[in-house]
Formats: C-alpha cells, sequence, structure tokens
C-alpha cells in the first residue's frame, strides 16, 4: 500500500435530503449546459442540471446508459419504472433524472448526499473563474452497515491500494462460505478499484470498484463507492493542504 497523497482539512458533510421531480429537456439540450455532471453554480438558485431523455440502442441496458450518463443504479431505475432493466429495448426513451438540489451548507470542499446517493464537489476557483460544482452517483452502506454521519477530513490518498478486510466482514463472508484472506492486492478482484482516499472516520473510506453495477445502490459495508474513471477524476485535484473548520 503506497500513500500518494498527505493530510488535508477538506470537509465532508453528510446530508439526508428527499427527492423532488423537475421538468426535464432533451439529452442534447442538457449536455450544452452540463459536461460530465460539471455545472455553474448560481447565487439565486440551489438547482443545477436539468431531465434529460436518451434513446437505448438494442444493446443497452438500463444500468448501461444510466452509468455512462452519469446516473446510477436507484436513481435510474426510480426514474424509469416501467422499463426494463436489462432489455430497454431499441428506441426505447429513457428519462436521466439530472437535475439537482444542492444540499444545504457551505458550498465548499466535497458533501455527500446520502439519501440521493450522490457526491458533490465543489472546486476552488481561481480570481475571474466562476465558481462551479461537480457531481457523481455513489454506492453507500447497506442498512445494516451504514455509511455514519458527520464532518471529516481527508487523512490520505492511496493508488493501488491493498485491501485489508476487518474480522466483522471476514466473519460474515465466513458465513456465506466464503473464506476470505487477510489482505486483497491490487487487481480485478479488489473491492476498492484502483484509487482510494481514506477519512478520518477509522475504517472508512472513498474508493474505487471492481463491481460498477453497485454504484447508485446500499450495498457496500459503510465505505462510498465511486465508478472508477469517477474516482481518478477526482482523487487528484482535492486540494491538498487547505482546511475548512
Amino acid at each position: 500500500m503506497s500513500a500518494v497523497g498527505r493530510r488535508t482539512g477538506y470537509r465532508f458533510t453528510f446530508f439526508i435530503l428527499a427527492a423532488l421531480a423537475f421538468p426535464w429537456l432533451s439529452l442534447a439540450q442538457a449536455q450544452e449546459e452540463s459536461l460530465q455532471g460539471r455545472y455553474p453554480l448560481s447565487a439565486s438558485s440551489d438547482v443545477v442540471g436539468r431531465m434529460s431523455i436518451v434513446e437505448a440502442s438494442a444493446d443497452d441496458t438500463l444500468l448501461d446508459l444510466g452509468l455512462s450518463n452519469n446516473v446510477g443504479y436507484n436513481a435510474i431505475t426510480q426514474a424509469n419504472p416501467e422499463t426494463s432493466i436489462w432489455l430497454p429495448g431499441e428506441g426505447a426513451r429513457v428519462l436521466l433524472p439530472t437535475r439537482y438540489v444542492l444540499p444545504p451548507g457551505p458550498r465548499e470542499g466535497i458533501v455527500i448526499n446520502i439519501a440521493e446517493l450522490r457526491l458533490y464537489y465543489y472546486p476552488s476557483t481561481r480570481p475571474g473563474e466562476s465558481a462551479s460544482v461537480e457531481t457523481y452517483p455513489i454506492g453507500i452502506g447497506r442498512m445494516d452497515w451504514k455509511t455514519p454521519l458527520g464532518t471529516t477530513q481527508i487523512t490520505a490518498k492511496v493508488e493501488q491500494p491493498s485491501w485489508y478486510p476487518p474480522q466483522s466482514v471476514i466473519a460474515e463472508h465466513a458465513e456465506n462460505g466464503d473464506i476470505l484472506p487477510r489482505v486483497v492486492p491490487p487487481g480485478p478482484d479488489n473491492p476498492l478499484g484502483d484509487y482510494a482516499i481514506i477519512l478520518g472516520i477509522p475504517g472508512y473510506l472513498i474508493h474505487g470498484t471492481n463491481r460498477p453495477d453497485g454504484v447508485g445502490m446500499r450495498v457496500s459495508h459503510g465505505c462510498i463507492r465511486m465508478l472508477s474513471d469517477d474516482i481518478e477524476n477526482l482523487i487528484y485535484r482535492v486540494p491538498k493542504e487547505r482546511r475548512f473548520d
């Protein structure tokens, strides 16, 4: 395990919000406003993005369409309750729920909306730059392994992490006949993926995954999962030394 980052003071705040519904526009219109989940901030509004529509090809699954458009499993299936998850069908119109209510609180650092299963990142701006927010789908803890609420800090960033499963997880797997090793090295069998952000809450991480289908679901043992490309895009841009109290 080789740490590639240093302790920071970046704050993570976990909020629970109710879901809201909004009008939608075409995918082409929405793409004019946003690229890869990045939106300009407005001092007069807490809403970013727009609903959009995409047409499925013959080989698409609903999950494919969601993840390729920055939407996780729960959000895409709830937005399209009458659409087959595994075979929407060629030409099927799929609603992308890509309009978001920003979590309350300071617009700085990283904020996790537990109920929405989304991460919001407010990058620092230079003089003359406009403020913006980026948002990503995440997987969180199961109901019996809840992701904790609160404010914390990044303590390290790790590339190609090894996984040291805690005894509770080893015991749970053993009950199901799955014997876990004490250490899972980097590679395709490592559930942490290629990158991990270690938090100040002991035992909890934001990390990649070797099972992208679980992004947008409550499936982890409490850690926060991101798509591999998303955490790779995020991890090196989070400031290392700036502190937020």
